[in-house]
């Protein structure tokens, strides 16, 4: 069966992540059955930035691959430039283990902005206001949890992380966030990796 193991940084990503990537894949792939998604392995930051640590982590996740998936590893991106701290954790991981598919994606500025660039989707939802906009360059908002919890409501990404995961619409983050688009692209990609016979 095909494993797609990850590795996050954050609590809330623990549930929220599997939530997100099932319903992109369904997005991308509807009869895309036969697989499993690990519960992700979550590491801190610096771990994550540390090549001898990441290396152990590499190679944790490829003993849950086995010989066959992908491992996604989902980190924000905060202040850093997901332009060239992403390639530069890929081409760490991938010389760690360059028999196996990896993806990095950073969220940009954080897993919540991907929210904010579908707020549309999310008005009237989890007590949000009834009209929600979309504001000028939602990724560039520093503090995306902050700006959710300006909206009138308790965000906590543990308890709130997954249900928001589970209703935000893909197609509109995707158009207003550049790495969420990535991170579709690279579910396309790990996807292209699988034989057609194993998609149902």
């Amino acid at each position: 069966m095909f494993r797609i193991v990850t590795i996050v940084e954050g609590e809330g990503e623990i549930s929220a992540l599997p939530v997100l990537l099932r319903r992109v894949i369904s997005f991308i792939e509807p009869n895309f059955f036969k697989y499993k998604i690990e519960k992700p392995m979550r590491f801190h930051r610096e771990d994550i930035l540390n090549p001898t640590e990441l290396r152990r982590m590499v190679e944790l996740a490829s003993l849950k691959v086995e010989s066959e998936g992908a491992i996604l590893i989902l980190i924000d991106a905060d202040d850093d430039c997901p332009f060239s701290l992403g390639p530069r954790i890929l081409s760490d991981a991938s010389n760690i283990r360059p028999d196996k598919t990896i993806k990095v994606v950073l969220a940009k500025s954080e897993y919540e902005s991907w929210f904010i660039s579908a707020a549309h989707s999310l008005s009237g939802q989890r007590g949000l206001p009834q009209i929600l906009e979309i504001p000028e360059n939602p990724e560039g908002i520093r503090g995306a949890k902050e700006w959710i919890k300006q909206q009138g409501i308790s965000y906590s990404p543990t308890i709130d992380q997954a249900a928001f995961s589970a209703l935000f619409d893909i197609s509109e983050a995707e158009r207003n966030s550049q790495s969420f688009s990535k991170f579709v692209r690279d579910i396309r990609s790990i996807l292209q990796t699988v034989p057609r016979d194993d998609l149902s």
